[in-house]
């Protein structure tokens, strides 16, 4: 009986999110985007602490390339230019810290909840990220956008879209002024994600 329900659930959210399909809008806002993701050793708060200078020191050598960049493919060109400096410089901010820990790059797509940032609201889904592990990369982790930069300079989130060139119709989608039809849809789209990978997974 159980599982008929949970069946049944199952095809009540997938009819839910059929109504809700990311339009080429939608899609587009995946495609242009890059995010960065830091995934600390641990819960301790040595390595929590650890986590947040990598994410520093990242974000400072990054700022001004990553500003200057005009698309998500001319952004991920440039961080595979800088791999192995961004390795070297993790390393190197991890042992100023004291910690032996290792670290890991890569540039892989992954999953991501639905995330305010400033003024808009990035959908759940699969985007292009900036993947750094560091040591077992079991404790709590902390993301961002890299491109458009919403993590640097002193513009808002908003106007950093419109200056990458992401449409009007698209900034519209994820400003805080969306419509709330489409807050229910980042709602939908997360739980489907979320359902069938609690069934896949």
């Amino acid at each position: 009986m159980k599982k008929i329900l949970i069946l049944c659930l199952g095809i009540v959210i997938f009819c839910s999110a059929i109504l809700f399909l990311p339009t080429s809008y939608d899609r587009a806002i995946y495609d242009k985007t890059l995010r960065l993701h830091v995934l600390a050793n641990s819960d301790s708060e040595e390595d929590q602490e650890n986590k947040l200078a990598v994410r520093d020191r990242v974000l400072e050598v990054l700022s001004e390339q990553m500003q200057a960049c005009t698309s998500r493919s001319e952004a991920e060109g440039m961080l595979l230019e800088k791999e192995e400096l961004l390795l070297s410089e993790c390393s190197e901010v991890l042992s100023e810290k004291g910690s032996s820990h290792s670290v890991a790059l890569k540039i892989t797509e992954e999953y991501y909840p639905t995330k305010e940032y400033d003024d808009i609201v990035l959908p759940a889904g699969r985007y292009l990220s900036l993947q750094i592990c560091i040591g077992e990369a079991k404790g709590r982790n902390w993301w961002c956008v890299l491109y458009p930069p919403v993590c640097m300079g002193a513009c808002s989130a908003k106007e950093k879209l419109q200056g990458a060139g992401f449409e009007e119709e698209q900034v519209k989608l994820v400003s805080e002024e969306k419509e709330i039809r489409y807050a229910v849809k980042f709602k939908i789209l997360e739980t489907v994600g979320k359902f069938f990978g609690s069934l896949f997974g």
